[in-house]
C-alpha cells in the first residue's frame, strides 16, 4: 500500500509539471518502464531513488508521504484510504491547477481563487451533516 501511495504522489507531481515518463526517466538515468513500475507501485522506491526523484521534481522527500495514513496495522489500511476519488477528478484538478498557474494578472488570480473558495464553501454549507 505504501508503494502505491508513493507512486500516486510521483505520478501526480510529474503530471503537474508536464513531464512525460520518458523525460523523468532520462533525468534519473532509468528507463520509462521503471518510472511506470514506480507509479503503479510495482517497484519499491529505495531511499536514494526517492531522494533523486524529489530533487528532479522540485519537492522535499516528505512530499511523497503526505496523505499516507498512519500505520496501525497493514490489515486496517484500505485501498480507498490511499487512492484519490478517481482518474476523472484527478484530470480536472490538474487542468484547474495548470490553468490557474497560467493566469498572469495577480488580481485576476486572487479573484478566481476567491470565487473557487466561495463556491466550495457554499457547497459545504448546503451539505446536510
Amino acid at each position: 500500500m505504501v508503494n502505491q501511495h508513493l507512486g500516486q504522489r510521483l505520478r501526480g507531481r510529474r503530471l503537474l509539471l508536464g513531464l512525460s515518463q520518458a523525460q523523468l526517466a532520462r533525468n534519473l538515468g532509468v528507463t520509462f518502464q521503471q518510472i511506470q513500475k514506480y507509479e503503479n507501485g510495482g517497484s519499491q522506491l529505495t531511499p536514494e531513488r526517492l531522494h533523486r526523484l524529489a530533487i528532479s521534481l522540485g519537492v522535499a522527500v516528505d512530499f511523497f508521504f503526505d496523505g499516507l495514513p498512519e500505520l496501525r496495522g497493514a490489515d486496517k489500511l484500505s485501498k480507498e484510504a490511499l487512492l484519490p476519488d478517481g482518474q476523472a477528478q484527478d484530470a480536472q484538478i490538474l487542468a484547474l491547477v495548470r490553468s490557474y498557474g497560467r493566469i498572469a494578472d495577480d488580481a485576476k488570480r486572487r479573484s478566481f481563487l476567491h470565487l473557487v473558495q466561495s463556491v466550495s464553501n457554499s457547497d459545504l454549507a448546503g451539505t446536510p451533516s
